[in-house]
């Protein structure tokens, strides 16, 4: 496949456009698994925007949740970190992905992403899906240490002590 054609596979799945990722993989299934020069996959890109019609399309189409970027984030990670929760959603309840999954060089979590990014809601499934608070990255920071300033920053900070506190009394 060349080069614009794979351009254009990455972006219709990164914006939603079911209909144009489904004649692509018509044209030429192996697409699926096609990256860009970081890493990313179209599922990595369709989960990142909370594509979820597009998510599903191509895992039927053979991509697997289990791919990484260069930088070892998976769609439960960069869903995470775009607070993308329909994809979430998927992700965790439907193919039973770890929410405690971390990266294997910063040991990042989902949580960690979605805390570093301010994703209050998304900090929130996490949480209520399991999501340890506790956990440590490479640097041997929480969660609650990796937060952004911004608007949710306090009560993304009140939603993972209440949560370790919770966790600690268990």
């Amino acid at each position: 496949m060349g080069e614009k054609c794979t351009d254009m596979y990455l972006v219709s799945a990164l914006h939603g456009h079911c209909s144009i990722v489904s004649l692509l993989l018509k044209y030429n299934s192996s697409v699926v698994s096609v990256c860009d020069w970081c890493g990313v996959t179209p599922l990595i890109d369709s989960c990142r925007g909370n594509h979820d019609a597009v998510v599903m399309l191509l895992l039927k189409s053979g991509a697997s949740v289990s791919e990484s970027d260069n930088m070892g984030l998976t769609c439960l990670h960069v869903a995470a970190q775009a607070g993308s929760c329909k994809v979430m959603q998927l992700l965790i309840e439907d193919l039973n992905m770890d929410v405690n999954l971390a990266t294997k060089k910063s040991k990042f979590t989902p949580l960690h992403c979605a805390a570093s990014s301010g994703q209050l809601d998304a900090v929130r499934m996490l949480l209520l899906n399991g999501s340890d608070p506790t956990l440590k990255d490479t640097h041997g920071r929480q969660a609650q240490e990796v937060l952004c300033p911004g608007p949710k920053r306090q009560d993304i900070l009140i939603l993972l002590r209440k949560s370790e506190l919770h966790k600690n009394e268990a």
